[in-house]
């Protein structure tokens, strides 16, 4: 996977914005997206290609003290067709939304 990383912090608040790109080969998308009369489906076989993901992810955190913090991110990602033609993938993204406290012990 490769990408641009940008982060900013502001006394105790930062954010950072994130753009990945992550390309799938058809030998490995077949692997976990294929299907064959094997898996025991209704498909005889089902062949996918190779594709390119796009991803963007947002996080956040405050500081609260010296030991915690309070921390959020969501995610986005942008399969492409060589996985969404497969039967196995409902969506044609994947998004994930996190939020929590982190804790920081030992040297500051």
């Amino acid at each position: 996977m490769s990408g641009v990383h940008y982060r900013k912090q502001v006394k105790s608040f930062y954010y950072s914005a994130s753009f990945g790109i992550e390309h799938f080969s058809q030998k490995l998308n077949q692997y976990y997206y294929g299907l064959t009369a094997e898996d025991g489906t209704s498909y005889d076989k089902f062949n996918v290609g190779s594709n390119t993901n796009y991803s963007l992810s947002l996080s956040a955190g405050y500081r609260l003290n010296k030991y915690f913090s309070l921390v959020g991110q969501y995610n986005y990602q942008k399969l492409g067709k060589g996985m969404t033609v497969s039967p196995l993938v409902k969506d044609d993204y994947t998004s994930l939304f996190f939020l929590g406290i982190s804790a920081q012990y030992g040297s500051n």
